[in-house]
């Protein structure tokens, strides 16, 4: 069975608003599905170390703390360049497996934009979530 796409984008919208117990009940469905091969098992590797990578937040060296969720442009090539790790035949299965999650997380972010945008607006209220912008120094790329 390939790896079940419904929950994993479960998996990746939980994870991007860091609730973390249900991703965490999530990823255990997910793990419960996939098959016994490398590719898969470096797939499951990848959405651990996401879901790792969102919680210690802080981390100067990780990518997702410092990945600027509205630069649509600086998403997109991450997307590719991890696409381009995918499709190198002289990556092990692992590694393409590793790499395929970490596009499809690329591709799910660059979907939940709007909706991201909209939360974050909601929970701060407009003046607030102006300020909090400019506090971050975030750009509206559109």
């Amino acid at each position: 069975m390939p790896v079940p796409r419904i929950l994993v984008s479960r998996y990746f919208q939980l994870v991007t608003n860091r609730q973390f117990t249900e991703a965490e009940r999530v990823l255990e469905r997910i793990k419960q599905k996939l098959e016994k091969n490398e590719w898969n098992k470096g797939y499951f590797h990848a959405l651990k170390g996401i879901m790792v990578s969102k919680r210690s937040n802080n981390d100067q060296y990780s990518l997702l703390s410092n990945l600027d969720i509205n630069d649509r442009k600086g998403i997109r090539e991450f997307r590719e360049e991890f696409l381009g790790h995918v499709n190198n035949g002289l990556h092990a299965e692992f590694d393409r497996g590793y790499f395929s999650a970490w596009a499809d997380y690329m591709r799910t972010i660059l979907r939940l934009q709007p909706v991201l945008k909209k939360t974050m607006q909601s929970k701060l209220g407009d003046n607030n979530f102006m300020a909090e912008v400019k506090k971050v120094g975030v750009e509206d790329n559109k």
